[in-house]
């Protein structure tokens, strides 16, 4: 009995195999990712989005960056909005002031193939961050928050086709 346990339990482990080799990203090679439209007041949003997103693909390494002219594939986005709005607040009684804000970065990123412009996908992905006007947490670490949170949700979107 315990012969026929033993062969039925390694019969089911070769069964079971599993591949991490990376994501199936088709016949898609090579990515273009032009600098992102900006209709935010926000100087410098662009760039810094533009280039967390780059890095991470490369990263990555499913997808190799290149230029548009040997591109399979183009990531194109915008920065579309840019929410700051209080988050905490902290006092008493008739007495109350903002202890922590959020800040929203909203994009419209389309992932589309060069040969035919065809979408692979299209969407409208966000990032927020939270900050204090006091302390080490400022609005610049809630930005990088925010597009960190971005960062991550494209790179999965682009490489998970299962």
């Amino acid at each position: 009995m315990k012969a026929l346990f033993k062969f039925f339990w390694m019969i089911g482990l070769g069964a079971c195999s599993y591949s991490f080799s990376g994501a199936n990203v088709g016949n898609l090679k090579n990515v273009a990712i032009p600098v992102f439209d900006n209709l935010t007041s926000e100087p410098g949003i662009r760039e810094k989005v533009t280039s967390d997103i780059t890095n991470a693909i490369i990263e990555d390494n499913n997808l190799k960056v290149t230029d548009r002219r040997t591109a399979d594939a183009l990531l194109i986005g915008k920065i579309t909005k840019l929410d700051d709005v209080p988050f905490a607040y902290e006092g008493s009684g008739n007495s109350f002031s903002t202890k922590d804000y959020k800040i929203t970065i909203y994009t419209t990123i389309r992932f589309e193939t060069v040969k035919d412009k065809k979408p692979v996908w299209e969407e409208t992905i966000s990032g927020w961050g939270r900050y204090s006007l006091t302390g080490s947490q400022n609005r610049n670490a809630g930005i990088e928050d925010a597009i960190k949170m971005i960062t991550q949700n494209v790179v999965n979107k682009m490489v998970s086709n299962w």
